[in-house]
């Protein structure tokens, strides 16, 4: 399902499958941020990379003396999240283990990702829970695509 997101300013889209922006819009020029994809050079447009960001030496890795394999740049961007919360101008999304997961990476998590508009700004923010009683690895990155003009600008805060 896709979720729009709109204020004075901007617009967004968020999608639930993989957590993704797929929409990026200036209200008073309507131009179109993020990148759209083209399957000819890359199909997706800002995957939410959980719980490895990378990719491992032929896609596996040992834990508990047992062998896993996980694809790059992990599951999250390939899994159906659950809108938990959203307002108009902000969408809270959720992924938990699953079956299929578990089977991946060993690990009963919850993941939160979340927009918020703040003026002509987008807030995105990460919460990973760990439901285990051992530590829980992981990484979490994003890798979103983005048209270019000479009036854009982008600022990150760590």
């Amino acid at each position: 399902m896709i979720y729009t997101l709109k204020n004075n300013d901007i617009s967004i889209c968020v999608n639930t499958f993989g957590a993704e922006m797929t929409s990026l819009m200036r209200l008073d020029s309507s131009y179109e941020y993020l990148w759209q994809g083209n399957p000819s050079y890359w199909k997706r447009q800002a995957p939410l990379l959980f719980p490895i960001v990378g990719a491992l030496s032929n896609n596996q890795y040992n834990y508990n003396n047992k062998t896993y394999t996980l694809e790059q740049h992990g599951f999250a961007r390939d899994s159906e999240f659950k809108c938990v919360d959203t307002d108009g101008t902000e969408i809270v999304l959720k992924l938990v283990q699953s079956s299929e997961t578990l089977v991946k990476y060993p690990f009963d998590f919850e993941l939160y990702i979340a927009y918020e508009l703040k003026g002509s700004s987008v807030e995105v923010s990460y919460r990973v829970v760990n439901m285990n009683s051992c530590p829980m690895p992981f990484s979490i990155g994003a890798h979103p695509a983005f048209n270019w003009d000479s009036e854009a600008y982008f600022l990150f805060d760590s």
